[in-house]
């Protein structure tokens, strides 16, 4: 029987600076939050047959992701003064979080930057927005 967890009900939210974690509102889609690890080559003339040898020791790098909203321009969580839109502007770094829906709860925290904004407005649909983050450093999952 699978162990899969449905991800309905996961939160992302932001550090407001001071260490209180807001959610920010009408969060949709998370994409493509991850990590890497750099392989160096150490392919040489002796190589068996010819094939490439990697060593997997290189750096450890963040993904870009993106968090699609239903956008509400007027919010604390999306506004340009207080809310993502503001923190890209002014190239603020903050505290994240993701809460997953798992049992027990599991949270990914990173430090990360606003690095991109994009608008849709369909005709025949919901007013959306999507941010684009940059974490920065180490991630922890708890």
């Amino acid at each position: 029987m699978t162990q899969g967890v449905n991800a309905f009900g996961t939160f992302f939210q932001v550090d407001d600076g001071l260490g209180s974690y807001t959610t920010i509102a009408e969060a949709m889609d998370i994409n493509g939050f991850g990590y890497t690890r750099a392989s160096i080559d150490a392919t040489n003339h002796s190589s068996t047959g010819g094939y490439e040898e990697i060593i997997a020791s290189g750096v450890k790098r963040s993904r870009e992701f993106t968090v699609q909203f239903n956008f509400i321009p007027s919010h604390p969580t999306h506004n340009m003064s207080t809310g993502l839109l503001g923190l890209m502007i002014n190239g603020a770094r903050r505290n994240y979080r993701m809460i997953l829906p798992t049992t027990p709860v599991a949270t990914w925290q990173f430090l990360s930057e606003v690095i991109g904004f994009e608008q849709m407005a369909p005709v025949d649909g919901l007013l959306r927005c999507s941010f684009t983050f940059k974490p920065s450093g180490a991630p922890t999952l708890t």
